[in-house]
């Protein structure tokens, strides 16, 4: 952002005051607020921050198309995040929020201002995350519940590798049902497990851990008619490998919408073997 409490001066959490459109000129031909949303968003996205923000001013409608170009695509460096270290883990979100908006936390802080900011986020780039067990880790999961849990449009998410124990923090984690996308580095943790039982996604891809066929079948048996693509590692059980292509095969014949399908083979005990397969 140019400035970033200039930001925050502009986007309140109180309700906006909606002032009444001027009348065009009578030689004009297109007042701007008669343009549709999309084409107001593009002529934002070629804006620069101090000129989206005197235009939010304006009008509720634009308003709302600023606060998508702002917030509609979110990526979070939670690695930078040293300040969440001073944080109490033992304090819940609603006592955390107050403190929370007035650290320099990037696009985070916008989000945490108000609701309705969390309400325009699509696409949510957890790009990194603190150290495990740390506080600043704990606090910054808290976060991402609060978020997740608010952003009812949110479609597409992308994980990095997440502490497998993140004790009951994402325990009961209700999320939106539009979400389609999931691409995460890791299957295990308590967050993509809840992102995958309560979702229904067109395209799944998981990196940096095998899974064995049995847990895919289970976390997946309900997407059965809205998976298209599947990107994953199998763990090779005991035996041959060609028991396992067979297993898979019969999976991915249940998927009923599956347009692509690209796997690799596993074996942990002497390393990562990988074969590409791909299915079209």
């Amino acid at each position: 952002m140019d400035d970033f409490s200039e930001l925050l001066g502009a986007l309140p959490s109180e309700e906006f005051y909606e002032s009444s459109i001027p009348p065009a000129l009578p030689d004009a031909k297109t007042v701007l607020c008669s343009l549709p949303p999309e084409l107001l968003l593009s002529i934002m996205e070629s804006s620069r921050n101090k000129d989206v923000l005197s235009l939010m001013r304006a009008n509720r409608l634009l308003y709302a198309v600023g606060l998508r170009r702002f917030y509609e695509v979110a990526y979070v460096l939670g690695a930078r995040y040293n300040s969440l270290s001073n944080m109490d883990v033992s304090e819940d979100i609603d006592t955390l929020l107050p403190k929370l908006r007035g650290l320099k936390l990037g696009v985070v802080t916008g989000l945490l201002q108000n609701r309705n900011h969390i309400a325009c986020l699509q696409h949510l780039h957890l790009i990194s995350v603190p150290l495990p067990w740390s506080t600043s880790y704990m606090i910054l999961s808290k976060i991402l519940r609060y978020i997740l849990e608010n952003a009812t449009i949110v479609n597409k998410i992308k994980l990095p590798t997440l502490n497998i124990y993140e004790s009951v923090i994402f325990e009961n984690m209700k999320i939106s049902q539009n979400l389609q996308s999931l691409t995460t580095r890791g299957f295990s943790s308590r967050l993509v497990q809840t992102l995958l039982s309560q979702s229904n996604l067109s395209t799944l891809q998981i990196d940096n851990e095998c899974i064995t066929m049995e847990r895919l079948e289970d976390a997946l048996k309900h997407m059965t008619s809205t998976l298209k693509s599947l990107q994953c590692t199998i763990h090779l059980a005991e035996g041959e490998p060609d028991n396992s292509l067979e297993q898979i095969d019969c999976f991915a014949s249940t998927l009923g919408r599956l347009e692509n399908l690209e796997y690799g083979y596993c074996r942990c005990t002497i390393g990562y073997e990988r074969t590409k397969e791909e299915v079209s």
